[in-house]
């Protein structure tokens, strides 16, 4: 639970999947729950990427609009593929 609710959408599909049960636990037709991720390098733990992307992201108060903010997501993964 990272409590950014658009990031699973945002995260490699390759790397993520979809889990009906935690979903259905919330709201149905919500797609900010539900998602399973796993790191995109298999060598660095989840934890890990998520504070890396945390720090891209915010690295200015730019980050607060959520343009910026799905920009900065994607160009982040962008550079660990």
């Amino acid at each position: 639970m990272t409590g950014a609710m658009a990031l699973g959408a945002l995260w490699p599909a390759e790397h993520r999947g979809w889990l009906a049960e935690a979903a259905a636990a919330f709201d149905a037709d919500d797609d900010r729950f539900g998602w399973l991720i796993r790191s995109p390098d298999p060598a660095v733990p989840v934890r890990d990427t998520l504070n890396a992307l945390w720090r891209w992201v915010e690295r200015d108060p730019a980050c607060r609009d959520p343009q910026v903010w799905t920009q900065r997501v994607e160009e982040f993964f962008a550079r660990s593929a």
